[in-house]
């Protein structure tokens, strides 16, 4: 299938958060990580001297960055819109600049980037998160037509409700309960098992590229009203 999973190099920007963190666990015997990112000192990712000491031979780029602003839309200020799209998409732009030339010529070169049913599937206050995830859907697919002819994939997945909670968002457990009863199979999603579906999406990457894949356990489907 390629190179082997041993010698495969990956840089993750989010790897400290509840789910990047999970995913490093579960592929950091597979991939090399950059540790350079993983630390408690790690760069800013608006920043370009902060990717200067990245290899160009990087088969795996993840951008799981991401924060959380429950409010009104009357009530957020400049400072917090300017935050929130700094960290969920202006980042990501940045990322991906500094990055696709450092993947040219490696096994099935791919950007990873984290939506969220807040795209499609709203709840109130959330109008800042859900545009800037909606907005990192837009350069995801974007990106995998202008990066196609050089061999770079760049796949989406929006993420429904973990089983775990996210270190930017604190989650009222009565809600997630809720969302358990409307979902079919009565899950919430494996945060364990992301790493092992992005290894699968990176296996087969070019017949990937282009999609936004819905990791919600059909929750957002399930509009049957009884």
């Amino acid at each position: 299938m390629g190179k082997s999973v041993s010698t495969r190099r990956a840089l993750i920007v989010g790897g400290a958060g509840g789910l990047g963190s999970a995913v490093v666990k579960s592929l950091k015997n597979q991939y090399s990580f950059d540790d350079h990112w993983l630390s408690s000192n790690r760069p800013d990712v608006m920043d370009p001297a902060a990717y200067e000491h990245v290899r160009e031979n990087l088969d795996l780029a993840i951008y799981f960055a991401g924060t959380n602003l429950i409010k009104p839309v009357e009530e957020i200020t400049y400072e917090e819109l300017y935050h929130i799209f700094s960290v969920n998409i202006l980042g990501a732009f940045n990322f991906v600049k500094n990055l696709k030339h450092k993947m040219r010529g490696t096994f099935n070169p791919t950007f990873i980037f984290a939506s969220s049913i807040m795209v499609n599937h709203p709840y109130p206050n959330r109008t800042a998160y859900a545009s800037s995830k909606a907005a990192i859907e837009g350069l995801s697919n974007a990106l995998s037509v202008e990066l196609g002819d050089m061999n770079i994939s760049s796949v989406c997945l929006r993420l429904g409700h973990l089983n775990s909670l996210m270190k930017s968002t604190v989650t009222n457990p009565e809600l997630l309960e809720k969302v358990k009863s409307k979902t079919p199979q009565a899950n919430l999603m494996d945060s364990k098992s992301i790493g092992n579906i992005i290894k699968s999406i990176h296996d087969h990457s070019p017949m990937f590229n282009g999609s936004v894949i819905d990791l919600d356990g059909a929750y957002t489907r399930n509009r049957w009203p009884f």
